[in-house]
Parts: C-alpha cells; structure tokens; sequence
C-alpha cells in the first residue's frame, strides 16, 4: 500500500507513516527499510531537478527546462514522477514550437510582364572553349647527392678518416668535434 501511495501521488510522508507501522521482527522489514531510503534518495533528487526545471521555466529556458525534466522522466518508475516530468515537457515543447522560426508562407508572385514590350539587350552566347595545347609532362630528377667520408683534425692539425676505412697513424683516439 505505501509502496502504491508513494508511485501514484509522490506521498512520500504518508508512505513512511505506513512502513513505519510494520513490526521490527516482520519478515519484509529489511525490504521496507530498502525502500523507504530508496523513495528518500528519489525524492529528494527528483524534487531538486524538477524545481530546477520549473524554474527554467519561469525564466522562458524551454530547451535547458525540457532536458531537466527528461531526466526525471527517464530515470523514474513512479507514476508521480513521470507526470510531473511529463508536463514540465509538454509545456517546453510548446513554447519551443512557439518560438521557432516558421516556415515562410508562400510570397507573391509579381505579375508577368508582356515580353514584347521590354527592351532586351542583345545577347550572344559563350563561345565553346577551345582545349588548350596540352604540353606532355617530363619527369625531372634531382641528382642524389654524393656521400663524402667524414673526417676530423687532430691536434697536429691533419685530417683523420673517421668513416672507419683506416687506423690512425699515430695510434692517438678517434674524436668528433
């Protein structure tokens, strides 16, 4: 019965007042208690968002009330709920539909001018376009540059091969400046 009381009219203090009648030693009290937090918990986020959206309602917010009160509609079972959410959308679908830019209706039609009576300027139509000469494309390559070995100085001042190709002749270590 509070279960129904709370689903259909959002009476959520009457619903407690019945559940809390039911003895501490009944076999449903701990599926009593679970529902009497849970109707807690969605009420009390329900109403948040529901006034959230009534609000944006007030203040002609149609898109941002509309999506507010979908969320409650979505998320909730209860009859209650459902309605509430459910006219809140209602009424920021209409004031959308109000507000949209409506279709043109049909204009005029300027009434026809006899043609034989305007003066018309001559006009010659475009020539065809003549195809340009195509001009066959080459393929033009970039010569590869050559690899040159890299060499260093040592502290005498000569030139030291460090592409590996020979030992030093001076037995001194090999260093990259």
């Amino acid at each position: 019965k509070a279960n129904q009381l709370y689903a259909r009219e959002g009476d959520l203090e009457q619903a407690i007042e019945i559940v809390n009648q039911i003895p501490d030693n009944s076999s449903v009290k701990p599926e009593v208690i679970d529902a009497k937090e849970f109707w807690k918990a969605e009420n009390q986020a329900h109403k948040s968002v529901i006034v959230t959206a009534e609000k944006a309602l007030s203040e002609e917010k149609w898109l941002y009330a509309k999506q507010q009160a979908t969320k409650v509609r979505d998320s909730s079972e209860s009859e209650y709920w459902q309605e509430r959410a459910e006219g809140i959308v209602a009424q920021a679908e209409e004031a959308l539909a109000e507000t949209a830019p409506q279709p043109e209706a049909e204009k005029p039609v300027a009434p026809a001018v006899n043609n034989s009576t305007v003066n018309k300027p001559a006009v010659t139509p475009p020539s065809k376009p003549q195809p340009s000469p195509s001009v066959p494309k080459t393929n033009i390559s970039k010569p590869e540059p050559k690899p040159t070995p890299r060499v260093n100085q040592d502290s005498g001042g000569s030139l030291r091969d460090l592409g590996g190709s020979s030992a030093p002749k001076n037995n001194a270590p090999l260093r990259d400046l």
